[in-house]
């Protein structure tokens, strides 16, 4: 071959582009070189691969090497190399990249290592150099004395071996970090037996925590709970259903939290997919997780498909039902002709494959490739929404499930691993599932990784019913009990509903008695005596910051003796009542009853205990509608034939979506002070909420028709009460921006507070931070006057009276309470309860029985009894009985019983109740 002729500027030695039959050849062997050398550092490699994927493989890496070597032309001239490698030093190479995660923890066992060498007066950074066993000894030690913290923080140690010898391993990777090679094998094998000496010293113990295994029935009981529970709310209805989806593909593909946590919309593919016997379509969902631990080098992405189950026993286990409810609460398919095709569960019975084709895949949006399907929750003055790019943190999710399975009675600790520890148990036992499977499914590059970490440690098979029927004499008589043991090794076998799983206020109160907290109350109120009144003008003295130091270590006592409490109640519980139970069981059977009389008995004795365990802690309340109309849509049991099994997956998927858009409100947590309560109190309380529910149950089995429009009929008058509440001149006892709020269950939107001041804190509590309180330059006159510039974000007050210069503006989210009057100005993308005179309105809502006089209103929203007079409306839509007088009406649309304009162009004129001419 022929030699590519130099450029005169170009270097006169150029890699020589080699031939084909080079590549196959010189190529060739060293790829087979590559192998072999992998080979002998892996040789129990559990990935498989046959020939002629390797084959292939090489002929597309020959390929690429190819491309490679024709030319030596680059994007850079030689001095940009020459530059960078002089810039460049053996600092910028860190070595092994971890996680953030894992240079948290890194970084807290750095700082250990910084505060002991402050606390013997070394050096960290040279005794890092001068490493020796005697040192290691000393630090070990230290570390275990250690009683407080960063600030002062209560530390709760080290109490474990394993925790003990988890922390040198990191330690080890905190001195390869900082001195870029591992500590000498001399100090590591004389470090151990002195570890065991200190652990025998400080009686460590070697039991570790025991890792639950959730099973099916498990997961089922917790998705159940997490459906209909009141005990504990999520704020947004969306998350209720995003906690339900993570815990089906936890215990369906066994990811990590972190994994599914990360999942975009983007690694999920909706498909209608023929069935190839010839059934009815099914839907197929395909999720990709790409984000998985990077330790050992990047991974290649694992796909699970995820086939529908017609005639599904329970949908509580159906992810179809919850991602597609995500799905069309978000509007996510895609859109064609500039508008939504695909907006309900129900069109999905129309769809149908096209012949000669075995699948129909429904697209999603792609603008949201990158929109976490995990997501937070953002706040503002129009309530909550989902965030478009703030993933849910494992923190969160965390909190959740445990909750969650607190609230169900397991004993054991709920958390997201116990369900990868299920799936991978259930993937080491199917038959169908080989150990390359279940280590690319978990991501494990060994199998022993799963022998350490996941294996479970108490045997679940039948080893004497194994044993027995070995012998010939009973091989038919005895099998294996297999369903027993499968009960007897599942989580949910402990749970006991009437186990406390919190504290009473009287117990929570009864922590403050404790002699070092009384203290330490005593301490920090002669320090606010000292202080005085206001306590925020002492910022940044000495008195001040010691106080704040005692406020924090009270509550953190506080908080521990609480968890010790409770600890030591439920200790007690288990220990007394097998006892009790006993008891009672051998009692009544001494009497002889029959066994009708027996059981009743027994259920009496049973329920008087129960009630004065858990009467105090009742905090159920009944299901919103949006929650109830989910929660019977998914536990409704298969039906008989094909159509109405259909349209009952449908009516869950849309009910599903309902949720996604439904704001159910935080918690509540009540002030121990005003739920003290005597317990005649507390007897009333459980008689009216038994009286409750006895009238709801009356009312249930009278017409639907007539309970559900005596229902209506009290919601709405509740409703005009709070809307004509807020227009008062007095301040209202409502939250005027929650009355206006359609996404908000009717009791939260018509939620009427004690005093004033509880509206005040309310909005401050519930709107997001990005909503600003300005106090700083305003200057009031009289009563209900002020007179302020208003920019950024603002809340102003219902009765507030607001005069603006032309050229100010009231921008940026802002909300204008009822009665409140604005003259002037230019208000933009801010919601109006108030009376505005003259100005512009732009981007805005006018709600609530607002009145706007003059201006110019563009791209607005006018509804809900709201009335304009002489103005101008530009792009502006009038609904729910809206009133416009006068002015002119430019491509604008009036409907909903609204009052039109005088004059009308390029608009649209809908179920109006008059237009004036």
């Amino acid at each position: 071959m022929a030699k590519k002729r130099c450029r005169e500027d170009e270097p006169a030695i150029r890699v020589q582009k080699p031939d084909k039959k080079r590549r196959s050849g010189q190529y060739a062997s060293s790829s087979t070189d590559s192998d072999s050398i992998l080979s002998e550092v892996n040789p129990n490699s559990t990935f498989d691969t046959d020939g002629s994927s390797v084959h292939e493989a090489q002929q597309e890496n020959h390929s690429d090497l190819a491309d490679f070597f024709a030319d030596s032309d680059n994007a850079h001239p030689p001095e940009y190399y020459i530059q960078l490698l002089s810039s460049l030093s053996n600092h910028d190479y860190k070595g092994t990249k971890y996680a953030d995660t894992s240079i948290a923890l890194l970084d807290r066992v750095e700082e250990k290592w910084e505060g002991f060498c402050r606390y013997i007066r070394l050096d960290p950074i040279q005794t890092y150099k001068t490493l020796s066993v005697q040192l290691c000894h000393i630090f070990l030690e230290w570390v275990l004395n250690q009683t407080r913290g960063k600030n002062g923080r209560l530390l709760k140690g080290i109490k474990t071996q394993s925790s003990f010898h988890t922390f040198w391993k990191v330690f080890r990777l905190v001195y390869e970090r900082a001195n870029s090679q591992k500590i000498p094998d001399e100090i590591q094998i004389k470090i151990r037996p002195l570890m065991q000496e200190l652990a025998e010293k400080y009686r460590l113990t070697s039991e570790g925590h025991k890792k639950a295994t959730a099973y099916i029935e498990d997961l089922a009981l917790i998705v159940e709970t997490a459906v209909v529970t009141t005990r504990k709310r999520f704020g947004h209805g969306r998350h209720r259903i995003e906690l339900c989806l993570f815990l089906q593909l936890a215990g369906f593909t066994a990811n990590r939290p972190g994994a599914l946590l990360d999942l975009c919309y983007r690694h999920i593919r909706v498909t209608l997919i023929r069935d190839p016997t010839g059934g009815p379509h099914r839907i197929l969902l395909e999720f990709t997780f790409e984000f998985t631990k990077t330790f050992l080098g990047v991974k290649d992405p694992v796909t699970f498909p995820i086939p529908e189950i017609l005639f599904d026993p329970s949908l509580v286990l159906s992810p179809h039902v919850f991602l597609l409810s995500l799905l069309f609460g978000d509007g996510a398919f895609k859109e064609w002709d500039g508008k939504e095709q695909l907006v309900s569960a129900k069109q999905l019975l129309d769809l149908h494959i096209p012949p000669g084709l075995n699948e129909f895949p429904l697209l999603l949006k792609p603008e949201l490739n990158d929109v976490p399907v995990f997501r937070q929750i953002s706040r503002g003055f129009e309530g909550s929404v989902p965030s478009k790019d703030q993933p849910l943190p494992y923190s969160t999710i965390l909190r959740w499930v445990q909750r969650v399975g607190t609230l169900r009675g397991f004993r054991q600790l709920v958390h997201p691993y116990v369900f990868r520890r299920g799936a991978a148990k259930a993937l080491d036992n199917s038959p169908n599932v080989s150990d390359s499977l279940r280590n690319l499914i978990m991501m494990h590059a060994d199998t022993r990784t799963f022998l350490k970490y996941y294996l479970q440690r108490e045997v679940n098979v039948d080893l004497a019913g194994e044993m027995r029927k070995q012998d010939p004499q009973q091989r038919g008589l005895v099998a294996p009990q297999e369903d027993i043991m499968r009960a007897a090794c599942r989580m949910s076998r402990s749970i006991d509903p009437n186990r406390p799983i919190e504290l009473t206020t009287a117990q929570a109160s009864s922590v403050n008695e404790l002699p070092e907290i009384q203290e330490i109350i005593r301490q920090r109120d002669e320090v606010s005596r000292r202080l005085g009144r206001p306590m925020s003008q002492h910022k940044g003295t000495p008195d001040y910051k010691l106080h704040q130091k005692l406020t924090a270590q009270l509550s953190s006592m506080r908080q521990k003796a609480k968890a010790e409490l409770l600890k030591k109640i439920q200790y007690d519980y288990d220990q007394e009542q097998p006892m009790r139970e006993l008891q009672l069981q051998l009692e009544l059977a001494a009497l002889n009853l029959p066994e009708e009389e027996f059981q009743q008995r027994l259920q009496s004795a049973r329920s008087k205990f129960s009630n004065t365990v858990n009467r105090s802690l009742e905090g159920s309340h009944e299901l919103p509608l949006p929650l109830k109309r989910f929660a019977e849509a998914v536990f409704t049991l298969p039906k008989p034939t094909l159509k109405e099994e259909m349209l009952r997956r449908t009516e869950a998927m849309d009910a599903g979506a309902a949720v996604c858009r439904f704001e159910e409100g935080e918690t509540s947590r009540i002030a121990h002070n005003k739920r003290r309560r005597t317990e005649n109190a507390v007897d009333d309380t459980a008689e009216h909420n038994k009286r409750r529910r006895t009238e709801e149950t009356v009312d249930d089995t009278t017409e639907h028709g007539t309970s559900s429009d005596n229902r209506h009929t009290a919601s709405e008058s509740k409703l005009q009460e709070a809307i004509r509440s807020v227009m008062n001149d007095t301040r209202p006892k409502y939250c005027f921006i929650c009355v206006g709020n359609p996404n908000l269950d009717i009791e939260k939107r018509t939620q009427k507070f004690y005093e004033h001041g509880d509206v005040t804190k309310h909005i401050r509590l519930t709107m997001d931070s990005s909503l600003q309180w300005r106090d700083e330059g305003v200057r009031f006159k009289g009563e209900r006057s002020a007179k302020t510039y208003i920019e950024h974000t603002v809340t102003i007050q219902p009765g507030a009276i607001i005069d603006l210069s032309k050229d100010v503006q009231i921008s940026g989210d802002s909300i204008i309470g009822g009665r409140a009057i604005i003259e002037g100005g230019r208000i933009q993308s801010s919601r109006i309860y108030g009376r505005v005179f003259g100005g512009s309105l732009d981007n805005t809502f006018v709600d609530v029985f607002a009145t706007i006089s003059g201006g110019l209103l563009t791209h607005s929203s006018i509804r809900d009894d709201s009335q304009v007079n002489n103005g101008t409306l530009y792009n502006t839509t009038l609904r729910n009985n809206a009133k416009f007088n006068g002015g002119h009406a430019i491509g604008s649309e009036i409907s909903d019983n609204s009052q039109g304009a005088k004059y009308m162009s390029q608009g649209s004129l809908t179920t109006a109740k008059s237009l004036v001419v």
